[in-house]
């Protein structure tokens, strides 16, 4: 909820008080905005379940997320990037909520141009639930994944 209220403080900053122009539409924004917190918060949970290690889990978080403005797609297109470097951008929710953001906010594309983008938001944003949940199950009835005492 921080997250997605951090966002569209950040949005409405960017589109109000800095005057950028915004040509879009705005509740396409407003719920990519929710997709996207919701997607990196599900991707922070996967990481310490998968770990079954906060330390370690935050760690692969952030080499994760590190290089993330690099694929993005932003400062150089994504087609012109090796397939690895696609692949790399493809897995990365921040790709999908600026290629919203460009799309609504700069472009004035149409709302149902953003609809792809849109639905891999939320698919990173509730697909891994399953998974995590009996991940997080097992590791809770492991004494070896409680931690030292």
């Amino acid at each position: 909820m921080h997250v997605t209220l951090l966002g569209l403080l950040m949005v409405a900053a960017l589109y109000g008080w800095l005057g950028v122009p915004f040509r879009g539409s705005l509740s396409v924004v407003a719920w990519a905005t929710a997709a996207f917190g919701l997607a990196y918060l599900a991707m922070g949970f996967a990481f310490a379940a998968a770990t079954g290690n906060l330390r370690l889990g935050t760690s692969v978080a952030a080499f994760y997320c590190a290089p993330a403005f690099a694929f993005a797609g932003v400062t150089f297109p994504t087609e012109a990037m090796p397939v690895v470097g696609q692949a790399w951008s493809s897995l990365l929710p921040v790709t999908h909520y600026l290629r919203i953001l460009v799309q609504q906010g700069m472009r004035g594309a149409p709302a149902d141009t953003s609809w792809h983008a849109f639905m891999v938001l939320a698919a990173f944003a509730v697909a891994p639930w399953p998974l995590l949940m009996w991940r997080m199950a097992r590791l809770l009835r492991d004494p070896h994944a409680w931690g030292r005492t």
